[in-house]
């Protein structure tokens, strides 16, 4: 919801499982461009030694 109180829709358009240590930082976090969404969290193997997760998950979406 914005600051208008209005639903804003978005669709997914990309789906990565990266390694963390190969996280594309500066392809996710950009100034420019058209507006957008992006969500990171933990997936792939569970290393039980380390207590995490050994990849990252990172959906795209774009406005609907």
């Amino acid at each position: 919801v914005d600051g208008a109180g209005l639903a804003a829709l978005h669709r997914v358009a990309e789906l990565l499982q990266v390694d963390k240590d190969e996280l594309p930082i500066e392809q996710i976090f950009v100034a420019d461009g058209p507006p957008g969404l992006t969500l990171i969290t933990c997936g792939g193997a569970f290393d039980r030694g380390v207590r995490s997760y050994e990849d990252n998950i990172v959906v795209r979406a774009v406005p609907a």
